[in-house]
């Protein structure tokens, strides 16, 4: 290549070089490898941006030609890309709006003058272009249906439900005790739930996966579960026999009733303040990875509300019942719709079953 093609301001030589420019860059700033990890496709060509460089009295006006590519991350390269974040200080995740802002809310700078020049300095503009592109990653999830529910058991000698909210039937599903261990794993690291205590040689990833390639017993386990829920609705994805995770989309996946306990206190329920604080625990579960954490949660309630709960743990209501449609109104208007209350993975604090509404946790009253 001649010097005159080096310099010239639109070099086809040189745009035919970025991609496997683009391949050497990335291996060597973030380990990725091309195709195992990740793939590519042109997005935008920005405008010519110049830049003076140096100090008094040497002064140099550089002019940058500059290609933007939009990335898509494989499996293996994006679970492989959070490792490398945790290991290397110098990998920072930039939200959208970290991008547009131009840095980290903890002071990281994201260099990208020239896409901002792009557009004119447009931060808007900026920011629809970039929420247009597709996300490098989706977790693509192989049971993701609309108002639809899966309860998992505590017990193994209780049915796994699944199907349409409100209507949802056991499944004519026999698992063993440590066979519904395994697949509360999945699920709760799904939720992401924390754990107190993670069995040895297990690594937990976004997304629900986990890496179970040193551990033999539990890989073992987890490719014969996967079999046998194959034709289910729980459905195991199992990559390349080291990663697993249950591939139900987590928002929709709930664990039993008996696992929560809702709480308040005497005082408050005699108190004549309008609101009063109540609490919503759940238990610890024992899985095949380990324990999952308590996690409590407290809410603010008007205290006719509270009262009304308290009747309905007491004695439920039928279905047609004024009082009883009024109080499962305002639950679905109020509490339902909270996302800590959601993420504890309750299926409902009030539920209507045979013809009633009832409340479907133990209350307790401090």
């Amino acid at each position: 290549m001649s010097i005159a093609e080096l310099q010239s301001g639109n070099s086809a030589l040189i745009k035919q070089a970025l991609p496997e420019t683009l391949k050497r860059e990335i291996r060597e700033e973030a380990g990725l490898i091309f195709e195992q990890h990740y793939r590519f496709k042109p997005w935008r060509s920005l405008k010519p941006y110049q830049q003076v460089q140096g100090s008094a009295p040497n002064h140099a006006l550089t002019e940058y030609y500059l290609e933007m590519f939009q990335v898509e991350l494989t499996l293996e390269g994006y679970l492989f890309l959070q490792q490398q974040i945790k290991r290397d200080d110098r990998l920072v995740w930039f939200s959208l709006d970290d991008v547009v802002k131009g840095e980290t809310t903890d002071g990281k700078i994201a260099y990208i003058k020239a896409l901002v020049d792009d557009f004119g300095e447009d931060r808007l503009a900026l920011k629809t272009e970039l929420s247009a592109l597709p996300d490098s990653f989706a977790a693509g999830y192989l049971m993701d249906r609309p108002k639809y529910g899966l309860t998992l058991p505590i017990d193994a000698e209780k049915p796994l439900l699944a199907g349409v909210l409100g209507k949802e039937k056991p499944l004519d599903l026999i698992l063993t005790p440590r066979q519904l261990a395994v697949l509360l794993a999945l699920a709760a690291h799904g939720r992401s739930f924390d754990f107190s205590t993670v069995e040895e040689n297990i690594i937990f990833h976004p997304y629900g996966w986990i890496d179970v390639k040193n551990n033999p017993v539990l890989l073992g386990e987890l490719k014969q579960l996967a079999e046998l829920l194959k034709d289910t609705d729980v459905v195991i994805e199992n990559h390349h026999d080291v990663l697993f995770r249950l591939s139900v989309n987590p928002d929709v996946v709930y664990f039993d009733a008996a696992l929560f306990a809702y709480s308040v206190h005497k005082a408050g329920l005699t108190d004549v303040k309008t609101k009063i604080q109540v609490s919503i625990e759940r238990k610890a579960i024992a899985t095949a990875l380990g324990t999952t954490q308590v996690k409590t949660e407290d809410f603010t309630l008007t205290l006719e509300f509270a009262h009304k709960l308290q009747q309905l743990s007491e004695q439920p209501f039928s279905s047609d019942n004024e009082d009883g449609v009024k109080i499962e109104d305002a639950y679905k208007k109020g509490l339902h719709k909270e996302p800590r209350f959601l993420a504890l993975g309750l299926r409902g604090l009030i539920r209507r079953e045979a013809g009633f509404i009832r409340f479907c946790c133990r209350l307790e009253v401090l």
